[in-house]
């Protein structure tokens, strides 16, 4: 623990420093401010992101009406790309751009939580995998000309007061340019000069990407469709991720409204497997009839009742559980690490009892899967896909005795257990991935 909290520590003063390199490094770009240089809002998403570790930065602006918030830029940290133009309406956000006109910071760590984001989450965040959100108005004059944006994925991110008053001054420098942008159109207009470039710079961008119009929109509609064409293949790419597990497809229509299998969008998966089949048979001493795998199992049926674990099953020498099928909460996966820490004491006391090895192995992964009924009397459910396939590679590739989780699993879990870093692999078929032995809660 007192590592762990040095290491807090000397993460802190890096943040720090890291941005304050930021904020000086963009301070001296003379470019920022000159309102006929397109590229420099690239150049301060890409910084920016890099020096607060997000996912994606972006930088918006109204146009003349108010009535549209058009991206200038966003750097998406994970792929390393650029994209500019998305159009969002104020007719399809009011509560979110009434929050923005108003001039007030958004700071949520799970945007799908909160009721003024929830359309902004359902449309435009949830597809592009970031959940938390940072938004600081970018104001010129005492009124809201635009907005800045951090979007994160993965855990929900507690945005700390540090990072705020970084965002504040980066809303600040911005408001600077925003302020050289409108005087450059003052200026054109009084001298006659040709207004439309500056007007039609977000529109050129837009026609420069793969996903843009030949023609220039006449109405916010039609302003809009591009990005909602993206949204809408976005869920159709997702929904066919979900029909490719290989294990096994989507069962056939029932004759109901609703589909014969549950697509189980963030659940956590438990595997244990045993080494040597033999071992967990024996008897654990010659006073007693029972074997290893009947404690082991009475023990976690005891756990799944009292932790609320919503899905057990033993499959021959493997025994599964699993938790978030219902889709309510975000704490499945400390849930599971619990349950597994548990089930390591259990096996490695009975073991102990039997003088036989560590034969087992535990893997955790967190994904998604699929679910469905299945079987006459009793019908049983059964779960399958990548959080299931995932969990079983880290059994099957973890060392005895172990709980090996997938780099998803720990990022949900490293603020609350204590971790061993394993190093990174390649799976044939996933490619390089990193692991970790889970030891203990913090």
């Amino acid at each position: 623990r007192a590592d762990r909290n040095a290491q807090l520590v000397l993460n802190h003063q890096r943040n720090l420093r890291d941005q304050s390199r930021a904020f000086s490094e963009l301070a001296s770009k003379t470019a920022l401010f000159d309102p006929t240089d397109t590229e420099s809002f690239g150049q301060l998403t890409d910084t920016v992101t890099k020096a607060v570790t997000i996912r994606r930065t972006s930088v918006w602006s109204f146009d003349d009406d108010g009535e549209l918030l058009i991206c200038r830029d966003c750097f998406d940290g994970e792929s390393n790309g650029h994209t500019q133009g998305t159009a969002l309406a104020k007719s399809d956000f009011q509560q979110f751009f009434e929050l923005v006109q108003n001039g007030e910071d958004i700071r949520v760590d799970h945007a799908g939580k909160d009721s003024r984001l929830a359309e902004l989450y359902r449309v435009y965040l949830e597809p592009l995998g970031c959940d938390s959100l940072l938004a600081l108005p970018i104001r010129h004059h005492g009124e809201t000309v635009g907005s800045l944006w951090f979007e994160h994925n993965g855990p929900p991110r507690r945005w700390s007061t540090e990072e705020v008053s970084f965002a504040r001054a980066i809303a600040n420098m911005l408001a600077l340019r925003f302020s050289a942008d409108r005087e450059s159109l003052s200026a054109r207009t009084k001298t006659g000069g040709n207004t439309d470039n500056l007007k039609d710079d977000v529109g050129k961008t837009m026609e420069a990407t793969p996903s843009a119009r030949t023609n220039r929109p006449s109405t916010q509609a039609a302003k809009q469709q591009p990005f909602r064409e993206h949204a809408n293949n976005v869920s159709v790419l997702e929904k066919a991720r979900f029909r490719s597990f290989p294990e096994g497809p989507i069962a056939v229509d029932t004759g109901h409204d609703k589909p014969g299998a549950d697509l189980l969008a963030d659940t956590t998966v438990f595997l244990l497997q045993f080494a040597d089949p033999i071992s967990i048979v024996e008897p654990i001493s010659v006073s007693e009839s029972t074997t290893a795998v009947d404690l082991l199992v009475r023990h976690l049926e005891d756990l799944s009742a009292s932790m609320g674990i919503e899905y057990m099953r033993v499959v021959g020498d493997e025994i599964i559980c699993a938790n978030g099928l219902d889709g309510q909460s975000n704490n499945h996966p400390h849930v599971i690490a619990d349950l597994a820490l548990s089930v390591q004491d259990r096996c490695t006391d009975l073991f102990a009892r039997s003088s036989t090895p560590a034969e087992f192995r535990i893997g955790i992964h967190t994904g998604p899967a699929m679910g469905s009924l299945v079987g006459k009397s009793p019908r049983l459910y059964n779960i399958w896909g990548e959080a299931v396939r995932f969990a079983s590679m880290m059994a099957k590739t973890g060392i005895p005795g172990g709980i090996q989780v997938s780099e998803t699993t720990y990022r949900r879990l490293q603020s609350d257990f204590l971790f061993k870093s394993r190093g990174r692999f390649y799976l044939p078929g996933v490619g390089e991935i990193s692991t970790y032995l889970l030891t203990g809660r913090i």
